[in-house]
């Protein structure tokens, strides 16, 4: 079987030092959101993107343009204001210079009042509709990375919103899930890739299909699992360095591992886990999906 390079997603070291180095493009967009753990910053090789409850807030292309991307947001609209002197019209591919002339990139306050907004903005549009599901996917990633002593979990979880794209004997496969993590685990002798899927209440559980769009179950995700069990090496030595990347950011925290540790990586296992919340235990929806994959 072919391996492929599929998902690769670290920066360039050129384009990562716009956000890590002091004197950075974007450095005060990073110290900007330390304080707003709400936002999830998420690595796309040439691009960053910035999500909020797993709707997209901003994308920063490696060439700097910047992208605004509410599509649904007004010109005349408060958010929408604070670009009146950069944006023809919302979502518009803008450059930093072009921003500098609304407010300071160069002070983390404005960044801050930049993001708020654009929070504030979605948590209107979305007001009543039903999100329960990506509310809990950003919980579970600030929980485990970010609060309390999440230093000492064996989990980190380094990206969402993770897709895939396989070619096997002509076939392209193509495999989609909320996020992606690494397990540190003593009793292991190298760390293990986790595919996370996060499941609310006891419809998302097993597929859906209506007119507009297919929701997939345990039983879809299960398979396009094993699609995608022959990665290539650079896909491992790619995930090791988004980890260091994150970390060097401050969006992951270990102090005890190693990136020495995390090269070794194993290739050939990895996990696939299942978050259910809000779901009925005496349901039957589950067992009729795991029934279905034996």
């Amino acid at each position: 079987m072919e391996k492929r390079n599929t998902g690769l997603r670290a920066l360039s070291s050129n384009f990562f030092d716009e956000f890590k180095q002091e004197n950075g493009k974007y450095r005060q967009l990073i110290e900007a959101l330390h304080l707003l753990s709400q936002f999830m910053f998420c690595l796309r090789k040439d691009k960053v993107i910035i999500y909020y409850k797993c709707d997209k807030v901003l994308t920063i292309g490696e060439k700097g343009e910047i992208q605004i991307t509410l599509s649904r947001v007004k010109k005349d609209s408060v958010l929408g204001n604070l670009f009146n002197n950069a944006l023809e019209n919302a979502g518009q591919t803008v450059s930093l210079d072009q921003i500098d002339k609304t407010f300071n990139t160069k002070d983390k306050s404005e960044w801050s009042k930049l993001l708020l907004s654009m929070s504030a903005y979605i948590d209107e549009y979305n007001a009543g509709k039903e999100g329960v599901e990506k509310e809990i996917q950003q919980r579970i990633v600030l929980e485990n990375n970010l609060l309390g002593k999440a230093e000492t979990t064996d989990y980190y979880i380094f990206d969402t919103e993770y897709t895939a794209k396989t070619t096997q004997n002509d076939v392209v496969n193509n495999g989609r899930f909320d996020a992606i993590a690494v397990h540190y685990s003593t009793s292991c002798d190298s760390p293990q890739l986790a595919f996370i899927e996060v499941k609310a209440g006891n419809n998302a559980v097993s597929d859906k299909k209506t007119d507009k769009v297919k929701m997939s179950g345990v039983y879809d995700h299960w398979f396009d699992i094993i699609k995608f069990n022959n990665f290539s090496d650079d896909f491992f030595s790619d995930k090791v360095t988004m980890v260091q990347q994150l970390k060097d950011l401050g969006f992951l925290k270990f102090d005890n591992k190693t990136k020495s540790y995390f090269d070794k990586c194993s290739n050939d296992k990895f996990q696939m886990i299942f978050i259910l919340s809000n779901y009925d235990q005496s349901s039957q929806e589950l067992i009729k999906e795991l029934e279905d994959i034996e």
